[in-house]
């Protein structure tokens, strides 16, 4: 496996006015646990399942909560020329889940996740 390639291209994005049931539902739909919350292309804050998890155990109302109140602002970022030893050390050091990708420009490129860096693991 190409060391640089080991994070997923294909992120998906909500934007910040967007509602916590929006999100969860694209969450749903493609079957993955973390969105990374935009503005236009730069990476202001994450939502994971864990985020959820919160809005449902404080009783906040999914539909008139924006997802921009509950997520993780200003995620740490990855960049886009990070090894997977990197991406190891500052996701079990922080105790993250998903990381977003960004290129010099601080756009966002990709995401990655634990489960990837466990794949380049077995190569």
């Amino acid at each position: 496996m190409d060391d640089l390639n080991y994070w997923t291209k294909r992120v998906l994005t909500v934007s910040l006015s967007d509602s916590v049931r929006t999100a969860a539902k694209l969450m749903e739909d493609n079957n993955v646990s973390a969105l990374v919350i935009v503005e236009g292309t730069k990476p202001k804050g994450i939502f994971t399942q864990r985020d959820l998890t919160r809005v449902v155990a404080d009783g906040l109302d999914a539909d008139n909560t924006a997802v921009s109140e509950v997520m993780t602002k200003d995620p740490v970022t990855l960049r886009l020329s990070s090894d997977p030893k990197t991406a190891e050390k500052i996701m079990l050091g922080e105790g993250f889940r998903h990381m977003p990708v960004v290129d010099n420009g601080d756009n966002l490129v990709g995401i990655v996740s634990l489960r990837d860096i466990l794949r380049t693991r077995k190569g």
